[in-house]
């Protein structure tokens, strides 16, 4: 699932390792998260003779369309043919179900007060306003320029603010309450992140993940938390830490943000419900009512 732009500089190593290699396997749980264009490099990494061009992909299941930057690949149609062509070439599928005698997951939704509500509802009554109020650099012509997603990201930005504090206490409240258990905590903002890590109460006993952790480092970090008893919470960037680890030694995720796609939560999740896991799980979510989280 990490190969799913054809320009980045990753996919094209891929590709290059794969040329002239007579078997490829291509192992994933989610080999794409949004739509049919994101699979072309996996795809003609494994069977590069069937599926040789990028463009003609694009054609028959990627609904193009012509915008005035060039063509977009966004769309996705004829996804049933698509789904007879995989199965029928490469397509080997086994769910969790069929494979892993996993104990029960179960979600729980917690509700969190914002510290300021009236800071929130004045930024989503009238962003404009707000945002030339309280504006840095250029952020209004950036806004300008793409007005509903830019508004989009400023109130969950906000959201996130507004409630670190209610998540800090409830992440307190649950540590206390659980002393033999561990806890995997996922943000996105390192802002919101850096929040949680200064003022948890658990945060000597803590280790943290994300983008500018290394790779070769983030496994030694995630076996101090599994082995070490001292060790009960891993704070982690919900695509840093939520893709490729095992953290069975924990039963509990919970997530203080809501990531852009929703994919990559029950990738998260399943960080501890997983092959060693023998314990129900649980994953919290804690959001603000009223807000763009709930949108």
């Amino acid at each position: 699932q990490m190969f799913q732009n054809p320009a980045a500089g990753r996919t094209k190593a891929a590709m290059q390792l794969c040329r002239d290699v007579r078997n490829v396997v291509a192992l994933s749980g989610t080999p794409l998260t949004n739509r049919p264009a994101e699979l072309w490099p996996t795809l003609n990494m494994i069977r590069p003779d069937l599926f040789p061009s990028f463009f003609s992909y694009a054609q028959e299941y990627c609904q193009p369309r012509r915008a005035p930057w060039g063509w977009e690949y966004k769309g996705a149609e004829d996804m049933a043919g698509l789904h007879r062509q995989l199965r029928a070439t490469v397509l080997v599928r086994r769910l969790k179900d069929d494979v892993l005698d996993l104990p029960p997951k179960h979600r729980v939704v917690v509700p969190v007060p914002l510290m300021n509500y009236d800071r929130y509802a004045e930024a989503a009554d009238d962003f404009f306003k707000w945002l030339k109020q309280h504006q840095r650099g250029g952020q209004l012509a950036k806004a300008e320029k793409a007005k509903a997603l830019y508004r989009v990201g400023e109130l969950v930005r906000l959201t996130s603010k507004e409630k670190a504090k209610a998540c800090v206490q409830w992440l307190d409240d649950w540590m206390e309450a659980n002393p033999t258990e561990k806890m995997v905590f996922f943000g996105h903002h390192q802002k919101f992140l850096n929040v949680i890590r200064r003022r948890a109460a658990w945060g000597p006993q803590s280790v943290f993940i994300n983008g500018s952790v290394a790779t070769a480092k983030r496994q030694g970090l995630v076996d101090q938390f599994n082995h070490d008893a001292g060790t009960r919470l891993l704070i982690g960037n919900i695509r840093a830490a939520g893709v490729g680890l095992n953290m069975v030694q924990a039963r509990s995720t919970a997530f203080g943000e809501i990531w852009w796609n929703p994919s990559a939560h029950p990738q998260a999740e399943d960080r501890t419900h997983r092959y060693g896991q023998k314990r129900p799980c649980y994953a919290y979510y804690l959001v603000a009512d009223r807000t763009v989280e709930l949108d």
